[in-house]
């Protein structure tokens, strides 16, 4: 008996004096990257989210919270447990996200991208006209621009009742077509130019510098285009690009035009300034000479001319540069002569 009662009082000591487990709450609640995290807890089995009335169960502690718009969320955390014990804790945190306009708008064949940090659906214009809406950073346009036209392409992005509207992007609806063709032309020819393809679409018009040619100085039919002899007056000599815009897309023609009995340029005298970059230009001389070259306050130490090369240093341009920060262009006049005849010519450089 006294044996039992010794054991019943060993038995009361031990339970009564056990030290109660405690179970902790999640701590260190923080955001890092858009993801809630809060300190591994070591005794537990699991992690329980809730937000927006949505339970959500983790194995690790942390959840992701980049889908989430911009607003004020109370989020409850959960530890669970052995035995089924849990503790909460909520935790308060806001969302206040600087968005962006989508920008770098690009058309490659007919598929127009760009960038966006805004996960919204995106709405297309084409000429300020609302065309569609659509939900990838990228979408096929072809549906929605005309061909050779010019068309302003605007990208709006709509958030949370706010409007994000992109810069405009002009697009010219151009198709490249493979059809370039490359030939020479001597000043002095009386011949016409044919050039033949194995099929050649509507032709809309044809363009160099900017300029539409007028279609009296050719002529076309389902295989060619006939150039008038005449057209060769109005280039300069060297290399000349002509550009045909068809009913399909457009191409290039460059012709050659080369001078074989007097001195000439044998550059394109239309140029653009590269900063820094002396400019040089090819002649043919013919057994002619360089006379002399004009411009806007030059100097005979601003270039010099050696072996058929004329070289205009850079140092000349930036001074002008420096003078008039504005200015979008400067003319040359050049003289080349030969048997006491004299050739004069001009040369136009961008700036």
């Amino acid at each position: 008996m006294k044996r039992i009662i010794m054991l019943t009082i060993l038995l009361f000591i031990l339970v009564g004096c056990s030290t109660p487990i405690e179970y902790e709450t999640a701590s260190n609640i923080r955001i890092e990257d858009e993801i809630i995290k809060w300190d591994a807890v070591e005794d537990a089995i699991s992690y329980e989210v809730t937000l927006n009335e949505t339970l959500y169960t983790l194995s690790i502690p942390s959840y992701d919270i980049s889908e989430l718009i911009n607003g004020s969320y109370t989020v409850r955390i959960t530890i669970i447990y052995p035995e089924g014990y849990k503790k909460s804790i909520d935790y308060d945190f806001d969302i206040s996200r600087l968005y962006q306009s989508p920008t770098d708008l690009l058309v490659d064949d007919y598929i127009l991208s760009f960038t966006s940090t805004i996960p919204t659906t995106y709405e297309l214009y084409i000429n300020d006209i609302l065309k569609t809406s659509f939900e990838e950073t990228s979408i096929d346009i072809s549906d929605y621009v005309v061909l050779n036209q010019d068309s302003n392409i605007k990208v709006n992005a709509i958030y949370e009742s706010q409007d994000y509207m992109s810069d405009v992007y002009i697009f010219d609806g151009l198709i490249h077509l493979d059809m370039n063709q490359s030939l020479t032309y001597e000043l002095r020819s009386s011949e016409t130019i044919i050039v033949n393809f194995d099929q050649l679409d509507d032709l809309m018009y044809i363009k160099i510098d900017d300029e539409i040619l007028a279609d009296t100085l050719y002529s076309y039919t389902s295989t060619s285009i006939t150039f008038d002899k005449d057209i060769f007056f109005y280039p300069s000599y060297g290399l000349n690009t002509y550009e045909v815009y068809t009913a399909s897309g457009y191409f290039m023609i460059t012709i050659n035009v080369i001078e074989t009995e007097n001195p000439h340029l044998l550059s394109p005298n239309v140029l653009t300034y590269i900063s820094l970059e002396d400019i040089e230009l090819e002649f043919n001389l013919l057994g002619g000479t360089f006379a002399q070259l004009s411009g806007y306050l030059l100097e005979t130490s601003d270039y010099t001319f050696e072996d058929g090369t004329l070289t205009i240093y850079a140092s000349y341009i930036e001074s002008i540069l420096a003078e008039n920060p504005d200015r979008e262009n400067i003319a040359f006049s050049y003289q080349l002569q030969k048997n006491g005849n004299s050739y004069i010519g001009i040369i136009f450089i961008y700036l």
